[in-house]
């Protein structure tokens, strides 16, 4: 089956685009489960085989929400702008505790949509997935809510989404050792925008304290 991923392009009303989201996912979540990108992510993370794919349409439905893009369409400076700015601090406590696994699975498919679909904007979003990878996680320990003694057992937590599978993903390998074993190499060359400088890192430097003695 070739993946059509220019589908909701052709669709004008935003309603139906966003209702045939998910199927639109669908249909790439199965070819990526077949082909070798997803069954060495598999392979490397059995654990999440029944979850694959949640952390990718959580992306995409944000891209088009907020963003109005469809996925042929993604840029890595769009990406990086959700994946630091818009998305954080829309995830829950359970989501952000298991959103270590987000670029991992994000890096496994763009994988494969540039050696199956030949995606033209594949190579570039690899390399920013893994600038922008130290960074989103320090996000989500930043925007990690304090555990309590009261606190329910993640797992009883989980929701389920239209496709009947739970909608938080448990935690996964290093991005990196993922791409290693799907033997791709990230171009160096690639042109990557530099990202702004985050204000919390350096609001201590920028302000000056006199103390008297």
């Amino acid at each position: 089956m070739r993946l059509d991923l220019y589908k909701l392009d052709a669709i004008r009303n935003d309603k139906k685009a966003i209702a045939a989201l998910e199927n639109y996912v669908d249909q790439i979540i199965d070819e990526f489960l077949e082909a070798p990108e997803g069954q060495a992510y598999i392979q490397a993370n059995p654990d999440e085989e029944d979850y694959v794919g949640e952390w990718f349409l959580k992306v995409l439905e944000l891209a088009y929400k907020t963003e109005a893009i469809t996925l042929p369409h993604l840029t890595p400076e769009t990406l990086e702008k959700l994946l630091i700015q818009t998305l954080p601090p829309t995830l829950s406590a359970e989501e952000t505790q298991d959103a270590k696994s987000l670029i991992p699975e994000l890096m496994a498919f763009w994988s494969f949509l540039k050696r199956a679909c030949g995606l033209t904007t594949a190579s570039a979003i690899l390399q920013t997935l893994k600038k922008i990878h130290p960074i989103f996680n320090r996000k989500l320990k930043l925007g990690k809510p304090a555990r309590t003694s009261s606190a329910t057992p993640l797992s009883s937590h989980y929701s389920t989404n239209g496709r009947g599978v739970p909608g938080s993903l448990p935690t996964t390998s290093d991005p990196l050792s993922i791409l290693e074993s799907l033997k791709i190499e990230v171009d160096d060359n690639v042109d990557i925008p530099e990202m702004e400088p985050d204000l919390d890192d350096d609001l201590g430097n920028d302000i000056d304290f006199d103390l008297d003695d």
